[in-house]
């Protein structure tokens, strides 16, 4: 039997694994081998390379998690998950910044946006089913689709707008398709949807929904929506239509 931790020893990894690994691989080589990285630290240089902020935390912001950690009872447990308070906070911050109502008891706090975006596709997509992906898309959709064991789907935006193609999005669904992840503030093009966008996207799914008789989920990824600019409103593809997790 060959020793598991040689080098290119992949046998014992699932076949799953290693097909998310396929998207990793040409990333893990960049950061690997690009002179950018042994010029990242130099003091004038900018990394623009992940959305990992220059400035250090505000102050207020340190000292609420300090907070929140010390133990307030004998039998307090450290893994605390949905805190009523968190999501009537979270509830109240939606509505009062974005105009999106959503009750406390349907928010669930996760260990950051990845890892929720992680749970919403391992609960809605397994072998088999299709998960469509506005092209190009953000770095780990496609891994994190591939580890549900469902097939990522692309979908390329307009070259000149960077819009959505309705047309081609309607073309892409299937009677297998079980959801589709919008970005907006798209990444990487920077492009936000229009609510006229968002509502002719509603309509298609809400008529393909209909016609294989079963949701099609809209999964909208909202890292960046408060970094506008000039501002433009950035509506949330969630208030279009309501079989949406955000």
């Amino acid at each position: 039997m060959s020793d598991p931790t040689t080098e290119g020893n992949t046998h014992f990894i699932s076949p799953r694994l290693l097909k998310g690994l396929e998207y990793q691989t040409p990333i893990s080589k960049f950061y690997a081998e690009a002179t950018y990285m042994s010029r990242r630290t130099e003091p004038d240089s900018l990394d623009f390379t992940l959305g990992d902020s220059h400035e250090m935390p505000l102050p207020g912001f340190v000292e609420a998690l300090q907070r929140s950690s010390i133990p307030q009872n004998p039998g307090w447990y450290g893994y605390k998950g949905n805190i009523p308070e968190s999501r009537q906070a979270v509830s109240a911050a939606l509505q009062d910044k974005r105009g999106i109502s959503i009750l406390p008891e349907d928010i669930f706090m996760t260990n950051g946006t990845v890892v929720g975006l992680a749970i919403c596709l391992h609960i809605l997509a397994g072998d088999g089913d299709e998960v469509i992906l506005l092209t190009p898309p953000w770095l780990g959709y496609r891994r994190m689709v591939h580890l549900t064991g469902a097939v990522p789907v692309g979908v390329p935006v307009d070259t000149n707008t960077f819009d959505m193609d309705l047309d081609a999005i309607a073309s892409a669904i299937t009677e297998r398709t079980r959801a589709i992840i919008i970005n907006s503030p798209h990444n990487p093009t920077g492009k936000i949807f229009s609510a006229t966008t968002l509502e002719g996207l509603a309509a298609i799914l809400t008529d393909a929904s209909r016609r294989y008789g079963k949701p099609i989920y809209l999964i909208s990824d909202e890292t960046f929506s408060r970094i506008v600019f000039d501002q433009q409103p950035c509506p949330s593809p969630t208030q279009f239509y309501p079989f949406s997790f955000l």
